[in-house]
């Protein structure tokens, strides 16, 4: 039984860094997005008022 969980662990471990490393960038990305629609908004608000 541990000979089959042993290579897995091992394969999820190096697996862990690249899953992480594209959360991060997932949450980057949605970041910039969060601050693109606030700059947009304030852009549109700007607009409305001239």
């Amino acid at each position: 039984m541990f000979e089959k969980k042993g290579p897995l662990l091992a394969h999820f471990l190096q697996l862990v860094p690249t899953i992480s490393r594209a959360f991060g960038s997932l949450w980057e990305l949605q970041d910039i997005i969060v601050k693109r629609e606030k700059f947009a908004l304030a852009e549109g608000a700007t607009q409305k008022n001239i």
